[in-house]
């Protein structure tokens, strides 16, 4: 009899939790983050239950849970404008495994991965033709470097004769990081000068760099 009477309690403790949920099994909507450094990330499923993702948060989990068979899509939030994304600033993120069907796995368990973006920092350098003659024992006219964040260039004589070049730093400058360019040693016979050397690399590719050689 007593166990009669707790199998009764079981089942109806049961019936009443698949009357709340609609008879239908419901699902965390969540997911991992990893390389999150900044602020500023706001998710959203569906185009609602939107939430916001701290730095260096490395799971998140929506507030209301998918029933069986409901449709989930996790994006970033589109923001008033209808273009600019509720993005963690200075950062690249992607989505992977972020739509489907609740229930076609045993979790839903969508992955972010973040990285610090990067652009190009170059410019011009003006007064290249009056550069020494290229010789084995000096291939370059002069060589310039990221003396903020790293890298350097070397810059040669241009073939045909122009007199201005321009130039990109193999090594790109992470986005919030600042970059200074400098002279390493001045060339022979010649005094560079460097104007907009110095910043702070934002969401674009720096190219206004300006290097002005002169014959001393």
């Amino acid at each position: 009899m007593k166990f009669t009477f707790v199998r009764a309690l079981a089942a109806l403790a049961l019936g009443l939790a698949l009357s709340a949920c609609g008879g239908k099994a419901t699902y965390d909507v969540s997911g991992t983050i990893s390389g999150l450094t900044n602020d500023g990330m706001i998710l959203t499923n569906n185009g609602g239950d939107d939430i916001s993702i701290p730095a260096g948060a490395t799971t998140f989990s929506f507030p209301h849970r998918a029933s069986y068979g409901d449709n989930y899509d996790i994006e970033f939030k589109t923001l008033a404008d209808g273009v600019t994304l509720a993005y963690p600033n200075h950062m690249t993120c992607v989505i992977g495994y972020n739509k489907g069907s609740a229930g076609h796995t045993i979790n839903i368990n969508a992955q972010i991965v973040c990285s610090q973006a990067t652009h190009n920092l170059g410019g011009t350098v003006i007064g290249m033709a009056g550069c020494p003659a290229v010789a084995d024992t000096a291939p370059y006219c002069l060589t310039l470097v990221n003396g903020s964040t790293g890298g350097q260039i070397s810059i040669a004589k241009p073939a045909d004769g122009s007199n201005n070049t321009a130039f990109t730093f193999s090594s790109q400058v992470k986005d919030g990081d600042s970059y200074g360019v400098t002279v390493l040693g001045q060339p022979a016979n010649m005094t560079c000068t460097v104007a907009n050397g110095s910043g702070v690399m934002h969401t674009t590719d720096v190219g206004n760099v300006i290097v002005t050689c002169v014959p001393n």
